[in-house]
């Protein structure tokens, strides 16, 4: 089987890499292409990816997996810092992302777990309209920390968390990713594409039509997505 990206990987590594991802998306008990996904929209699998913030440009994420001191990396002994991640080989990392991902094992059901593990992992399970909040984390607060998922809003729910996880994995890969669901999502978005090409094209004649069939695709869209 042909993994998602394995071209990025470096071709004297890739045969190992892909080893490696199979026999951790097994023991994880999840599709393998679903790690590469994951890691491709942390780090487009560069194991020297690194996220710096602020004017001191200060270390806040590292590796293909972008892991955070948050992670319990550090205080579980695996790495002894953040920045020290970024010289480990590319299959080093992946026995890093094998041990994060472990205490999920058995309940990633979807590519929407697996993601929901490096962003929230207490979403999973729940339903869509559930709100993204925790004891010491206020709903508002993550909402203005995450204005990508929240746009605007007070809250995140499970439902704002997939449409933003849909809209990120490239159209070409989602028939893999999310199966027959993708092809919904690709056709309210053709679809819509025409509607607004129609309505460019005769902006008079067609700009109530062209409003209604865009609220219903909306609609339609949201439906999917519920429905996942």
């Amino acid at each position: 089987m042909s993994l998602l990206y394995i071209e990025k990987i470096p071709a004297s590594q890739q045969e190992a890499f892909a080893k490696k991802v199979a026999s951790i998306a097994s023991f994880l008990g999840i599709h393998p292409d679903w790690l590469m996904q994951v890691m491709h929209a942390e780090s487009k699998l560069k194991g020297d990816a690194a996220n710096k913030q602020g004017k001191d440009k200060h270390l806040v994420a590292a590796g293909l997996l972008q892991f955070t001191e948050g992670s319990g990396i550090i205080k579980a002994g695996k790495v002894p810092s953040i920045k020290s991640i970024l010289t480990l080989p590319l299959l080093a990392q992946l026995d890093l992302v094998k041990w994060y991902f472990t205490p999920y094992k058995g309940k990633m059901q979807s590519y929407y777990d697996v993601y929901a593990v490096t962003f929230f992992p207490a979403m999973i399970g729940k339903g869509d309209d559930w709100v993204l909040q925790t004891r010491t984390l206020s709903a508002d607060t993550i909402a203005r920390q995450n204005p990508a998922l929240s746009k605007g809003n007070k809250q995140i729910t499970v439902a704002d968390f997939k449409r933003y996880v849909v809209g990120i994995v490239p159209t070409y890969v989602r028939n893999k990713i999310f199966g027959v669901f993708s092809d919904a999502v690709d056709k309210v978005e053709e679809e819509a594409e025409h509607v607004k090409e129609a309505i460019v094209s005769h902006p008079k004649t067609s700009a109530g039509i062209g409003t209604g069939i865009l609220v219903g695709l909306c609609l339609l869209g949201w439906f999917f997505i519920r429905m996942a």
